[in-house]
């Protein structure tokens, strides 16, 4: 069983306010969280308010974690969150699993970050999904169920999924046929 620091966790919904701000417009591929208006004490995700240092931006890291996979859907621990949390590491096309190449990227961090705890006299929260997403990212591609060109959202999570690159390339293909 693959097990993460925020594993087995849905992100944060935004509060409503936010939510409308990020799906005001279907085209964007990405969310600048800059945008968003910054009270300090209060989160910019679920707007709760909170103690804390003056530069801190969310409550939680898992509201930070959250607002990146809602705002940033192409970076590698968003994929990484929806492929093993959601798909159960496989392509949604093909039906190639991945899970012995997740699982082996597990492993190869969990053993980095002990080694970093013992050189670094400090404890290490454990993998998390940008650890697995960035090594084998490359691997798997977000893709927009309805295309953007065909009205599709491009920050909906109902309209995003992780297949693998290959399968990605062929459907890509198929639905510029005949558009350009």
């Amino acid at each position: 069983m693959i097990v993460f620091y925020f594993s087995n966790k849905d992100p944060i919904s935004a509060h409503s306010s936010v939510m409308a701000k990020i799906m005001a417009d279907p085209s964007l591929r990405s969310f600048n969280l800059g945008s968003l208006d910054r009270t300090q004490g209060i989160c910019k995700w679920c707007l709760d308010p909170f103690e804390g240092a003056k530069q801190r931006h969310y409550c939680s890291s898992y509201c930070s974690q959250s607002a990146n996979i809602y705002c940033w859907p192409q970076t590698h621990t968003s994929k990484a969150w929806r492929f093993i949390e959601k798909q159960d590491c496989s392509c949604l096309y093909c039906g190639e699993v991945f899970l012995s190449q997740i699982e082996q990227e597990i492993a190869k961090w969990d053993k980095r970050l002990k080694d970093w705890e013992i050189q670094f006299k400090r404890p290490q929260k454990g993998v998390q999904y940008h650890h697995v997403g960035s090594s084998i990212g490359s691997s798997f591609h977000l893709d927009h169920i309805i295309p953007l060109f065909k009205g599709g959202h491009g920050l909906d999570p109902k309209n995003l999924q992780v297949i693998c690159a290959t399968c990605h390339d062929v459907k890509t293909k198929i639905e510029r046929k005949g558009f350009y």
